[in-house]
């Protein structure tokens, strides 16, 4: 009789051991899910690490350029300066700083116009200009822009320099 017993409340509770076909598609769809989601968390994770890595050559670029001026109206004097930006005639003048020997106090030159060609900084290609405006007496407003992706993409940094007497 016990034997009939236990059988009888095996019998009630006889499941198979493993998953069905309906358990594993809902957790194959589940790690799906979480997979497609931290793909995607990476990939973001790259691009907007890579934007901040271009950011910040930029930046330095662009400080780069308006220091080189500083370290000119130091070192030559505020009267040099003004006679190499424009030929000492008031305005608004754009010069292109691709090249880093032009920013070398030995060698400080004005390359006038826009660039019409990249330079290549880490990995990417770069564009640097500057706008010199002179307009008025004693001061200049600085404004380096550095672009990257053709010029979809910049970065810009204002400074005014003062004459000093």
């Amino acid at each position: 009789m016990r034997l009939k017993n236990r059988q009888r409340q095996v019998g009630r509770f006889n499941h198979s051991g493993g998953f069905g076909v309906i358990e594993i598609l809902a957790a194959v769809g589940v790690i799906s899910l979480i997979l497609t989601a931290l793909a995607s968390a990476m990939a973001l994770s790259l691009r907007t690490s890579a934007e901040l890595k271009f950011r910040s050559i930029a930046l330095s670029k662009a400080q780069g350029v308006i220091e080189a001026l500083r370290r000119e109206r130091a070192i030559q004097g505020w009267e040099t300066l003004s006679s190499l930006v424009g030929g000492g005639v008031a305005g608004t003048y754009t010069y292109c700083f691709n090249s880093e020997a032009a920013l070398q106090q030995s060698s400080f030159t004005l390359s006038s116009g826009s660039c019409t060609t990249t330079v290549a900084w880490d990995g990417n290609d770069y564009i640097r200009e500057l706008t010199i405006d002179t307009q008025t007496a004693g001061e200049m407003s600085l404004t380096a822009k550095v672009y990257w992706q053709g010029r979809d993409k910049h970065m810009e940094m204002t400074q005014t320099l003062y004459q000093w007497h």
